[in-house]
This record gives structure tokens, C-alpha cells and sequence, in this order.
């Protein structure tokens, strides 16, 4: 999902936003709604081109 926030030119603010685990779940290839630790990459910018990542580990 997403969430725009606006920002004038030069400004900067911190975003927080949690992720469940449950927000990580997929459907495997016996279509059982599952989690699965590991790592992940959250990917946040202004366009698809224009990103900043970070990795994180759930567990």
C-alpha cells in the first residue's frame, strides 16, 4: 500500500508506519495463506524510479 505525503521544495519529515506480520503474508503454491520469516526490502519515493530502500528482517 501507500500513502502520499506532500512536502514543499527542501523540506523533510520522518514517516513511521508499522508492518505486521500479517502484511507479509502470500499465498504459497499449495494456496495456503502463509508468513514466512526473512528479509525484505521497504522501498519508499516519489516514483518507481526515485527510490530510497531499506532491509529489514522479520523473524
Amino acid at each position: 500500500g501507500f500513502e502520499r505525503i506532500f512536502l514543499k521544495s527542501g523540506e523533510s519529515r520522518d514517516i513511521k508506519f508499522v508492518i505486521t506480520e500479517n502484511d507479509l503474508k502470500f499465498y504459497n503454491s499449495g494456496l495456503e495463506y502463509i508468513y514466512e520469516p526473512g528479509e525484505f526490502d521497504v522501498m519508499v519515493g516519489s516514483n518507481s524510479r526515485d527510490v530510497q530502500t531499506k532491509r529489514f528482517r522479520a523473524e
